[in-house]
């Protein structure tokens, strides 16, 4: 995913695909640092951090940008708190 060192949300996706990765083994989790990757933000037109894109077979197939989804049915207030399941399930 792509992230912003300084951005609370950035580390909450983190914490997320970290908890992912050890259980699909089968799948490559990337962290770059959109500050020190300018020509794949450009190239891959991420505008909003966290922004995880999707690949299979070399294609980007799904982009989560932000908590879009994510947060839905979340109470107020308690937005940045979705469970883990809801980034699997994308």
């Amino acid at each position: 995913h792509f992230y912003h060192k300084d951005f609370m949300r950035c580390k909450i996706m983190d914490k997320h695909l970290a908890s992912l990765a050890p259980t699909h083994v089968e799948t490559k989790f990337l962290k770059i640092n959109a500050e020190k990757a300018p020509f794949f933000v450009g190239k891959l037109h991420v505008k909003i951090l966290p922004t995880v894109i999707f690949f299979k077979d070399s294609i980007a197939e799904e982009r989560l940008q932000g908590f879009e989804g994510l947060a839905d049915g979340q109470p107020k207030g308690e937005e940045d708190e979705f469970p883990t399941a809801r980034v699997a399930a994308r």
